[in-house]
């Protein structure tokens, strides 16, 4: 992944199209970032053989499709314009 792990929101497509809610649990990491910036590197989301690896809990799944999408959503967006502004009434 490109971008951080945190505030994002996760969902499941089955083959049939039907969408469930998806959580992650488990620990992460960065692997070759440099000391002042994680965004050079790659974020990666632990394997099984760590304390807490990372998984995908799937709400409503009830068994385990032939495909399965999983599709993500980065929810805390940075805008860089300082330029930018709010219409508020």
């Amino acid at each position: 992944m490109e971008n951080e792990v945190l505030n994002n929101k996760w969902s499941a497509y089955d083959s049939a199209g039907k969408k469930y809610e998806a959580h992650f649990r488990g620990a992460s990491g960065y692997i070759n970032t440099l000391p002042d910036s994680w965004k050079v590197g790659l974020i990666e989301m632990g394997d099984r053989n760590m304390p807490n690896p990372y998984q995908f809990r799937i709400e409503g799944l009830s068994q385990i499709p032939k495909e399965l999408t999983l599709v993500r959503e980065v929810v805390n967006k940075r805008y860089t314009d300082p330029d930018w502004s709010v219409l508020m009434e």
